[in-house]
């Protein structure tokens, strides 16, 4: 009798373990697309204001958003690394590269092309409803103007 119930209870902790792992996937990929929401409309504010250094810090940081992004499998049963290496890393990358450059249009035209390769990347995983916009309103408690030149 005691080793029926053990052998009941294993598969049942083992799949209530596994519901709150993808429990968590699922908290940690909205968690992940928050922060690369918010990090992303500071860049793109930062690049409106042709501000490099503040534009490469975020840009830096919603990179390894990114990376973590790439490291989850799998998501409502879509495959979410697959999707943010072929879809969005090298929009990405296109956009850092034109911020070292300094070149600021080009850098706006890149970070337009990134934010409509999230978009992209929504669609692509059944969730087409999220949709992305840029947007120049400044609802933060921060200059992002160049050091030196002002509020």
């Amino acid at each position: 009798m005691q080793f029926a119930r053990k052998s009941v209870l294993i598969p049942a902790l083992l799949a209530a373990c596994i519901g709150l792992a993808e429990a968590d996937d699922d908290m940690e990929l909205v968690n992940h697309m928050s922060a690369m929401q918010y990090l992303s409309h500071k860049a793109g504010l930062a690049i409106d204001h042709k501000n490099r250094e503040l534009a490469k810090f975020y840009v830096h940081e919603l990179g390894e958003q990114i990376e973590q992004v790439e490291a989850i499998d799998s998501y409502d049963g879509q495959p979410i690394g697959d999707l943010t290496r072929s879809i969005l890393v090298p929009a990405f990358e296109k956009l850092d590269a034109t911020l070292d450059a300094g070149q600021w249009e080009k850098s706006s035209t890149r970070f337009d092309a990134f934010i409509d390769k999230c978009n992209e990347c929504h669609q692509s995983s059944d969730h087409g409803y999220i949709q992305v916009r840029r947007s120049t309103a400044n609802p933060y408690m921060q200059s992002f103007k160049p050091r030196g030149e002002g509020s």
